[in-house]
């Protein structure tokens, strides 16, 4: 539960990025990918919301989409 409540915090606190006039979308854009990837998705592979074992196909990714989307 309180990896969910990191998940959730991190994205809310990181959306000041947009925030900021002067920067382009290109870079905000940039800066958030760079956010995410250093915070909330550490944190889905700790609470195992992400598996990243095995071998996927395209048709076990597009099952798992449509059961979880």
């Amino acid at each position: 539960m309180f990896l969910v409540g990191i998940i959730v915090i991190l994205p809310a606190t990181a959306s000041v990025i947009y925030e900021i006039e002067n920067r382009s979308l290109l870079k905000q854009s940039i800066a958030h990918f760079i956010i995410m990837f250093l915070t909330v998705f550490p944190c889905l592979l700790v609470s195992d919301g992400i598996a990243l074992k095995g071998d996927y196909s395209f048709d076990e990714l597009k099952t798992w989409l449509d059961r979880n989307l």
